[in-house]
């Protein structure tokens, strides 16, 4: 059997009663409270009744020694049958065997004006998430209406503005359900000396949280191998890390070792263990060379690009000396695009100058199709209305639709196309006209890549 068990803290940092609660459930069922912070930590014991109670200190903290005033009550607990079982922070949990033990908090008033007091630097942190997460959310939407296909197919920056979203939401819930409690408990405390049971939701924050990892797993699976590396070290650093700072940090505070000896050696500690990981992780992996082009394939050449001039002049009157050739691929488990580009000015061989330019995307979920269109022609709009294109209607009907228009450079006219195959999207930019033929090398090239 284990003797020990870690379960993820579900609970509001005010939301004492709530806590009380869950602890005297386990204890019932065989798990003793003995370590809390972001995971509760259990040890085993014969399953009995327990009473807990939370008590804060306002002027407590994560690495401040124990004061005079919180030693004092510690011991008038233990006189009344109440044990510390565990702290965190300004928070220290209590328990007690007794059958009908003395209650902790005999002042509702006083209860109510140190959870106020205790939790401000919570609420002031929560404040500040709170609003940097909105930034990012609205930014992450504001994008999504902008050009839905480049930034729902980034998956960095829809894990940001899922992330963005998700902790907004909770620093939103979080501040609602404490002001609603705090000024139902000062009332009642006020008028009649009443204590207010404190009521959280942990389907909430459980829903809230699980977004997180989702999201970033679904960014991991997308991500280019040597970023799965990096996720994978960072969450195994930050793992350890957590861990050892936990017990260092409860130790040296035990020993009443000053604050800011206690922090330094906790940042000491951290330094060193992700300098170790990410070392030993690079050379861990230095042998390793993988690409991935976000579900693109093509062969692999001197031309860099899927779809060059190479291929739409046959090799023949064109000089790829002074040719500039770009691309780059973004991707999720739903959408990818894929950006190309190739100019030339031609004076060494007199000729005129040439621009291609593209946009792929993929879409992998049908549903996407609509609005991944409807972006694209919204976002490429050239200086004249699009226009429908039959030139690009090939015999075995791969091309569903296409459409045309035109857009100025200070190198002259550009013929932009808009074509819409059945799993992707092709927006393409040309200094020339196509004729039939490279009509037909466009589609085919960039149709299967």
């Amino acid at each position: 059997m284990r003797n020990g068990k870690l379960e993820l803290a579900l609970c509001d940092f005010f939301d004492h009663t709530s806590m009380e609660h869950h602890f005297e459930r386990m204890a019932k069922k065989g798990w003793a409270l003995d370590r809390m912070g972001i995971f509760w930590h259990y040890h085993w014991i014969e399953p009995k009744t327990l009473h807990y109670a939370v008590s804060y200190f306002p002027g407590g903290g994560f690495y401040e020694p124990p004061t005079e005033g919180e030693m004092t009550f510690a011991e008038y607990c233990e006189e009344a049958g109440w044990e510390l079982a565990a702290e965190y922070g300004v928070i220290k949990i209590f328990c007690n065997e007794r059958e009908h033990p003395v209650p902790l908090e005999t002042q509702a008033d006083l209860q109510v004006q140190n959870i106020h007091l205790a939790t401000q630097k919570m609420r002031i942190s929560y404040g500040v998430i709170g609003v940097i997460a909105w930034l990012i959310g609205i930014w992450f939407l504001l994008s999504l209406a902008v050009n839905f296909t480049r930034q729902f197919s980034n998956a960095a920056g829809c894990f940001l503005g899922i992330c963005g979203l998700s902790l907004g939401i909770y620093a939103a819930y979080y501040f609602i359900a404490y002001y609603i409690w705090y000024r139902k408990a000062e009332r009642n405390a006020s008028e009649d000396q009443m204590f207010t049971p404190t009521k959280g939701n942990r389907w909430v924050m459980l829903l809230t949280i699980l977004v997180i990892p989702l999201a970033a797993y679904v960014f991991y699976l997308a991500a280019e191998q040597s970023i799965r590396n990096i996720s994978l070290l960072s969450l195994a650093a930050w793992g350890i890390v957590y861990y050892i700072q936990d017990c260092l940090r409860n130790q040296l505070r035990n020993k009443r070792v000053r604050k800011g000896i206690n922090r330094a050696l906790n940042f000491a500690v951290a330094f060193v263990i992700f300098e170790a990981v990410f070392v030993g992780g690079k050379y861990l992996f230095s042998g390793e060379v993988a690409v991935s082009n976000h579900g693109f394939q093509w062969e692999s050449s001197e031309k860099m690009i899927p779809l060059s001039s190479d291929d739409l002049s046959d090799g023949q009157g064109r000089s790829a000396s002074n040719d500039i050739r770009q691309w780059n691929t973004s991707g999720n488990l739903f959408l990818s695009q894929l950006t190309a580009q190739e100019t030339s000015d031609g004076l060494q061989q007199g000729e005129g100058a040439f621009y291609l330019q593209y946009v792929v995307t993929k879409v992998r979920a049908g549903v996407l199709y609509d609005p991944s269109r409807d972006s694209m022609r919204n976002t490429y709009r050239g200086e004249q209305p699009w226009q429908e294109s039959r030139g690009w209607e090939l015999p075995d009907g791969t091309v569903e639709y296409a459409c045309e228009t035109t857009i100025q450079r200070t190198d002259g006219t550009v013929n932009r196309y808009l074509i819409c195959m059945s799993d992707r999207i092709l927006k393409i930019d040309l200094s020339f006209v196509p004729d039939d033929q490279q009509r037909e090398t466009i589609v085919r090239i960039l149709g299967e890549i």
